[in-house]
Order: structure tokens, then sequence, then C-alpha cells
């Protein structure tokens, strides 16, 4: 029923949080990773005890030696009036890495946006969907047949199809819907966490499931495969849940949100050879990395 991820150190894992250890921040969490030849690249949240303003980063690590300096992607996307980075999360398009942020919670409403990241870092561009909520946290972008595509929700969801070439669109896209998701009875009631990472015949991503206390949430993952048919989706669930450790699921000391009582936040998956990578933020003040089988979700 639970698979606890504090202990599947790999060598690999180890390597991933030496770099973000490395970054010189003290509060490091929600890290996404991708590569794309020699480059690593990651996205994180993170903060430091002397500013605890809460920024996203940018961190491409080359294995073939060369550096590369952490960027501050909410002062690289605050030049085109994004007011906040949140929630950044990396998936491919083309033979571009894009990243993936909403603007945080507002009382007005909040936005969605993707922008390509590397190799070439460029402008943001606002995703708009007539469908969506006020608030929103996820869209699980995707690349089918040269468009770009995005899962909206996971229990009787839609699929939306962006109107232009997100290549060549200034500012904006158009998504509209185009397929339908369906789900089994354990992977509804799941929100969207990691973006999608593909294996020969499916995609599976991390979601979360929320747990409401008195009026506070707690979230843990559940890993989700995802079959294609057409323009449709069909969502399956692991029956275990995830989350780093049983002590995490107390909360910490530190408390960045009232309302937060604790959270294993999945931001980063890979998949390779059967085994998952995942990234993760633990309460909103640390970050984890694990491998683990695929069938050891089930």
């Amino acid at each position: 029923m639970f698979l606890t991820l504090k202990n599947r150190i790999s060598e690999a894992t180890t390597f991933y949080g030496d770099l973000l250890d490395s970054s010189g921040l003290d509060y490091i969490f929600n890290p996404s990773f991708a590569q794309l030849g020699s480059q690593l690249v990651m996205v994180f949240r993170g903060s430091s005890k002397k500013n605890s303003n809460i920024r996203a980063y940018l961190l491409v690590h080359d294995f073939l030696g060369r550096p590369t300096p952490i960027l501050d992607l909410s002062q690289h996307f605050s030049a085109w009036g994004v007011v906040q980075t949140a929630d950044p999360k990396l998936f491919q398009f083309g033979d571009t890495i894009w990243v993936t942020f909403n603007t945080g919670w507002s009382r007005f409403g909040n936005d969605i946006y993707i922008a390509p990241l590397y190799p070439n870092l460029g402008r943001p561009l606002r995703c708009d969907f007539s469908g969506r909520q006020k608030i929103e946290k996820n869209w699980a972008f995707y690349s089918w047949r040269g468009a770009l595509r995005a899962i909206y929700a996971l229990g009787n969801g839609t699929v939306l199809e962006s109107q232009t070439d997100p290549t060549q669109s200034q500012g904006r896209l158009e998504m509209v819907p185009v397929g339908s998701v369906s789900s089994t009875r354990r992977a509804r009631g799941l929100s969207i966490g990691t973006q999608l990472a593909f294996s020969a015949d499916a995609a599976y991503l991390v979601a979360h499931r929320k747990f409401h206390i008195l009026g506070k949430r707690a979230y843990i993952g559940k890993l989700v495969r995802l079959d294609f048919s057409g323009n449709d989706v069909y969502a399956t669930s692991g029956g275990k849940y995830v989350f780093h450790s049983f002590g995490s699921l107390l909360g910490s000391r530190m408390k960045r949100n009232r309302n937060l009582i604790s959270c294993s936040y999945f931001s980063g998956l890979q998949l390779q050879s059967g085994v998952a990578r995942l990234g993760y933020g633990i309460n909103d003040v640390a970050f984890g990395f694990a491998d683990a089988d695929l069938s050891e979700f089930q």
C-alpha cells in the first residue's frame, strides 16, 4: 500500500543531489530534470536563509565538463511581465527542452506558461483554454505528431492541442479540446504532478493525492500510466501511495504555507530500462531523488 523513497539511493540520484547542493541555496525543493545529449537540465525552487523569497532556478550540467552558471528563472521571466514563476516542470518538444510553470495563487486567478529553455532560453508563452479553472497548477504537456498537446486533468479530463506552432508563437497559445481523458476509479481524484515520461508503449507521470484534515492539506504521490488511443487518453493508477518517509508526513518545523500539513510533491520523472527516477520536494524545504522499479508501484 505504501512505497517510501528515502533510502532509494543510487549513484545517479546521489550525483543529482550533489549538483543541487552546490547551488549555494539553503532550501531547495521540487526539482525537475531532463537530459539532452550530454546536457543534464534541471529546474527547481529555492531560497536562502538571508532571503526567504522563493524563486525558480535553472541548472545545466555538461557531462563533457563545461561549467554553466545557475540562472535565476524568476528574474528572466519577469522581463516579460510574469509576476511569479511557480512549480516549474520540464518536458521535451522537438529537439528542445521546455519548461512549464504557473504564476502562483491569486484571488484574481493565475496563468499557465510554457517557454523554450535549452539549448536556447526564450520568451514565455501564456497558454489559454476557455474551460480552465480560475486557479491552475499543472497541465501535462507533450509532443504528439509534431503538435503540442496537454492533458488537462486526469479524471474525466480533456486533451488539449495548441492551435499554433509554439516555436513560432509570440506571447500566447490558444489550446483547444481534441480528445478526452478517462480513468480507472483509483486514478480519479488525482491531480497532475510531474510531466510525462514515455516508455515503448505508454507514458507515465506521478500524480498527487490530496488529503484534507481540519481545513489543511497533505500531498503524497501515485504513479499513473497513460495509454493513447487516437486523440484520447486512458489513465490507470498504481495501487501504492508514494512519499519520502513516514516521518515526513508529519511536516517540518519551518512552515512556508500555513494551510499545508506536509507534502511529498513530485516534480520530476525519468524512465530507463524499467526503472523510474523521481525528483520531489519535501514539505517545501528540501528535495529528494529516488530510483524504483516500475513494478514496485503496483
